[in-house]
């Protein structure tokens, strides 16, 4: 009998193991705090790109203009750029959709399709899930605008690389890695489904063990009378 319970702990750990193994197994080794836009066919007279989120509600990362990124940008030839807060880009608001760079306050300094930021992409992102793309000039006028994206939930968590790019006017976005795009629509009914019948079959097992240990004494009991 003891020897089945403790069977069925180590199960137990083991599923539990299982499943956040599972979630680690598909962890990237990226720093989150770094973000690249693949850009392809800008148009001409483009100095930089800012990647454009739809405002959710209550979003507590929306400001009216992040002066301190705005002071550390750098452009298409690698100069020191200032978007002052009158620029189309600070000013820009269609659709409900506003600079990443000048109008939210995770972004801490930025060139020609990199950004570094204070906090983790997937924090951004599964709570900003639609993008656009916009083509500046120098003095911060937004060309051109790309189609809209939307960007998948990140369930698994840190660490994740998401990749943009652009060509012209289309803008795509996926899960940066082939396993991730292959796997990851099964990842999650996994994670949950493998650990449960794992669970099960152990308890099945066990309940043998039980019956088997309990016919054994029976069987003891009824020779010693």
């Amino acid at each position: 009998m003891k020897r089945a319970i403790k069977a069925f702990v180590a199960a137990f750990f083991a599923a539990f193991m299982c499943i956040f193994g599972g979630i680690n197994a598909f962890a990237w080794d990226h720093d989150e705090t770094w973000l690249r836009v693949h850009i392809n066919g800008a148009p001409e007279g483009t100095a930089y790109v800012d990647l454009l989120l739809k405002d959710t509600k209550n979003d507590s990362t929306a400001v009216d203009y992040n002066d301190e990124a705005a002071a550390r940008t750098i452009e298409r030839n690698e100069k020191n750029i200032s978007f002052g807060r009158e620029c189309g880009l600070a000013k820009y608001n269609e659709d409900g959709y506003t600079s990443m760079l000048l109008r939210h306050n995770f972004v801490e300094e930025s060139s020609f399709g990199h950004y570094t930021l204070k906090t983790e992409t997937h924090r951004i992102f599964n709570k900003h899930r639609c993008v656009k793309l916009a083509y500046c000039d120098k003095d911060g006028n937004v060309i051109k605008v790309t189609n809209e994206v939307k960007v998948g939930y990140a369930n698994l968590k840190t660490p994740v690389m998401y990749y943009f790019e652009t060509d012209g006017d289309t803008l795509t976005f996926n899960f940066a890695g082939a396993a991730w795009s292959k796997l990851h629509p099964w990842i999650d009914t996994l994670v949950i489904i493998v650990p449960i019948a794992f669970l099960l079959l152990c308890f099945v097992l066990v309940r043998k063990m039980i019956r088997k240990s309990k016919a054994k004494q029976i069987n003891a009991d009824s020779q010693a009378n």
